[in-house]
């Protein structure tokens, strides 16, 4: 996987935005039906670091993306992507629509994030 500085500022940017607002969608059960309609962008992921992958997915429909984080379990070479744990939506003018942070895995998103990129 090839390091991308724009790429990784912007998914960091984003990851950044999500985690740190409150969200309307936080404690719904359903939130990942909210990316239904969603399909993946093709070539546009970027690796944050070794557990920790962003995708860009788009709504076509209603002109919608989506930046979604996975786990993921990365060696030099490949990512293999495992759970879905957030993602924010945004439209094409960029204003956030919503977004979600699976609570079993924001603080460690926290952690890792102000660890590697904020310490």
């Amino acid at each position: 996987m090839r390091f991308n500085f724009k790429k990784l500022s912007l998914a960091l940017a984003i990851l950044l935005y999500v985690l740190s607002m409150p969200t309307l969608l936080r404690a719904a059960p359903d939130a990942w039906n909210f990316l239904e309609n969603f399909a993946p962008v093709e070539g546009i992921e970027t690796q944050i670091d070794k557990h920790f992958v962003a995708a860009l997915y788009h709504n076509g429909k209603e002109n919608l993306y989506a930046l979604v984080l996975f786990v993921a379990d990365c060696d030099p070479k490949l990512c293999v992507l495992r759970d879905r744990v957030a993602y924010s939506v945004f439209n094409a003018e960029g204003a956030r629509i919503g977004e979600y942070v699976d609570p079993r895995i924001e603080e460690l998103l926290r952690l890792t994030v102000a660890e590697k990129y904020l310490i």
